[in-house]
């Protein structure tokens, strides 16, 4: 983002810095500090914003209340800006210096006449005292829940010059002038598409989106914390300046937005302005409804509660650690044995402590899913370093789609057994778990490249690292043979880069279908198992990326579009020409919209491979040959593991690398035919 370079963390970091700029022994800071009192459980400060006339000084006074006399007051959602920008404001009768952000609020929310009583978590929790942070850090989803309304600022109001599009080719067009225009007006123009008003392909509308594509990119709204301090609201407004907008009303609006671009809006006759104009007027709406949305989100309906809201905003940022995890704890359904605030537990520690919850709370093994990175040396392969920002989204959208939709059984409902385990070196811990290692791997691919937005050369290397796997299996174990699971083989290719699993097309009309109170999850649409009807989608997908590259033996089109049978037919130069036409008009179909999407899902930041007992399967781009593949009781899926390398550890131990997907394995098949009774300790470091 362009302005992601200022400070947008979370509570408690950013307090942190305010301390170092601030000296506590400071005597005006002191003074102040005096006149704060301790908070007692239950208890939290409210700040009685004093009148006041443009110039004159922010003044306010705190008083303490308990949370259950329902007192009346706004809260603030803000990002707490520039560290080293600070004004001076009255508290308590005592002059001391906040952040600029925080003063501009305050004197645009100040009346001249009448007081207003506000929570503001800079001035109401005392940042120099950590243990009354952290208990008021605990108790901060309440403060939001009870609050009046939540007010979210943005930030004052300003001019931002209108996009420059090049100047029409026809003769007599008039030229595009870049002018200015004010955030405010954008944000009043989104009120517009609230009452479902149709989109305008023109220089007005090109412009104002623009402005809303750079509000979007203001820094409060990639910050870890405000996601529960705007979805825990009862009433949310957005303020920029002296501008209000409900926060409802923004998301009806992106709902329908999205619903006008993608269909009755859907203009494709463009004349070449309107064009200019369509480009960036589409890249902007995309944008602002990917934000907008992205608090919609909410997971609902697992288990794993605690892992599937760590997962769907893992990438935003806080500037300590800690508040990747702590930031959305007031947003879980279950309040039982949850983790509680404590900044001083070291991170790796967190990490660990995250996973064995999830596991004893979900009765599962999920945790261990996904692609696991981390530029910390501290971070055990079996934990998660959430602080580490996870540029494989689609990877992440999988995790979530499998353990929501309980799609794969492969330990055949066995509960886990996990535990930690000392492998005697300080600050370095082992879990245990109870599995088998069952095959390895022989050969395995480079990371598979497939892309939502169809590009027939990428996507046909993809094709073809496929069909070379495919014929090396043959090879390896017999073309005459069946494969080992049953089936033939290439019915065990396309199911394994589906990963067997299709994401059904569902048009998105509203949020309010998706709002929190529904119960339902809003991740993502329902994935399902895939079925034999989705072989004749699957061919025509992989028609539509070959764009004339190659003709899939015994099937082809012809001239009306329609898919069959030649096992003869030699197809001529010009017959394959004609098939980079017909294959642009297969990709507007939805069946092949729906596999390609899949396709993605599947495969993102995954590699094929080969077992030694004839197995093809899905895993992580970091697996090699050697590699292991185990069951672990309470895992939904098979797991990789790699030998581990610590000297000084005699037990057998293992480097987890993550999930993957084995064809005729996902169901329980390994436990079912071979003697699982007897189940190993498996160690993971």
């Amino acid at each position: 983002m362009a302005r992601m370079n200022e400070d947008v963390g979370s509570r408690v970091e950013e307090q942190d810095s305010d301390l170092e700029e601030r000296d506590p022994r400071d005597e005006a800071e002191a003074e102040v500090l005096k006149t704060y009192g301790r908070l007692a459980d239950g208890e939290v400060r409210l700040l009685r914003l004093l009148p006041g006339k443009v110039d004159d000084d922010v003044c306010c006074d705190l008083h303490i209340v308990r949370l259950e006399s329902q007192p009346h007051y706004e809260a603030i959602s803000y990002s707490w800006g520039i560290s080293h920008n600070l004004i001076p404001i009255v508290v308590n009768g005592k002059r001391c210096l906040r952040r600029h952000n925080l003063l501009s609020c305050l004197e645009n929310l100040r009346d001249e006449v009448e007081s207003r009583t506000l929570w503001v978590d800079a001035l109401c929790i005392n940042q120099t005292d950590v243990e009354e942070r952290n208990a008021q850090i605990g108790i901060m989803p309440e403060i939001y829940r009870l609050a009046s309304k939540t007010l979210i600022w943005l930030g004052i109001d300003g001019f931002y010059g209108h996009p420059r599009l090049k100047a029409p080719s026809s003769p007599g067009s008039r030229r595009f002038t870049p002018t200015e225009s004010k955030f405010s007006e954008s944000l009043q123009f989104l009120e517009q598409f609230a009452e479902d008003r149709h989109i305008q392909y023109d220089q007005q509308t090109a412009a104002l989106l623009h402005g809303l594509h750079l509000i979007c990119d203001f820094n409060w709204w990639s910050r870890m914390w405000v996601v529960q301090e705007t979805l825990l609201s009862t009433s949310a407004y957005v303020l920029l300046g002296k501008t209000m907008v409900s926060w409802d009303t923004m998301c009806l609006a992106a709902s329908n937005l999205l619903h006008h671009a993608n269909n009755c809006c859907r203009k494709l006759d463009y004349n070449n302005i309107e064009r200019e104009y369509a480009v960036k007027i589409i890249d902007y709406i995309d944008n602002c409804v990917q934000v907008i949305q992205s608090f919609q989100r909410i997971p609902h309906g697992s288990d794993n509660d605690l892992l599937a809201h760590l997962w769907t905003f893992r990438n935003r940022l806080a500037s300590v650690k800690h508040d990747k995890v702590y930031g959305i704890m007031g947003l879980l359904h279950r309040k039982d044995s949850l983790l509680r605030p404590d900044y001083e537990e070291h991170f790796t520690s967190l990490c660990r402590s995250v996973i064995l919850k999830d596991i004893q709370l979900s009765n599962n093994l999920n945790a261990l899913q996904g692609i696991r990175e981390s530029d910390s040396p501290d971070v055990t392969s079996w934990s998660i370093d959430w602080s580490f920002l996870d540029y494989w989204s689609e990877d992440r959208l999988r995790v979530l789609n499998s353990i929501y939709k309980r799609l794969y059984d492969a330990s055949l409902g066995r509960h886990p057994r996990a535990g930690m385990y000392d492998v005697g070196i300080s600050g370095v811990w082992g879990l245990q778990v109870a599995g088998r290692v069952l095959d390895h791997v022989v050969y395995s691919t480079p990371c598979l490249e497939f892309y939502s937005h169809i590009d027939e050369n990428l996507n046909y290397k993809g094709v073809l690292t496929a069909l070379k796997t495919l014929v090396i299996l043959k090879n390896r174990f017999g073309d005459k043979t069946p494969y080992i699971a049953g089936g033939s083989y290439f019915n065990a290719l396309w199911r394994t880069l589906l990963a067997d699993c299709i994401i059904p097309h569902k048009e998105r009309h509203s949020l309010r279908d998706r709002s929190r109170e529904s119960g339902t999850d809003s991740q993502e649409p329902s994935m399902r198992r895939a079925n034999r009807g989705d072989f004749l989608a699957f061919m025509l997908w992989l028609l539509s990326v070959s764009g004339g590259h190659f003709m899939m033996h015994g099937v082809m089109l012809d001239r009306d579009g329609d898919l069959v049978a030649d096992r003869t037919n030699k197809y001529s130069t010009d017959e394959v020409l004609s098939y980079q036409y017909k294959a642009r008009r297969l990709r507007e179909l939805k069946a092949v919209q729906r596999i390609g999407a899949s396709v993605v899902r599947a495969t993102s930041g995954r590699c094929l491979f080969v077992t030694s007992q004839g197995y093809i399967g899905l895993g992580p781009y970091s697996l090699d040959h050697g590699d292991s593949i185990a069951i672990l009781l309470g895992g939904h899926t098979p797991f990789v593991l790699e030998p581990g390398s610590i000297e000084r550890l005699e037990a057998e131990h293992w480097k987890l690398l993550g999930d993957c997907y084995v064809h005729g394995w996902m169901d329980g098949e390994l436990v079912r035919s071979q003697d699982t009774q007897e189940w190993e300790n498996v160690v993971l470091v």
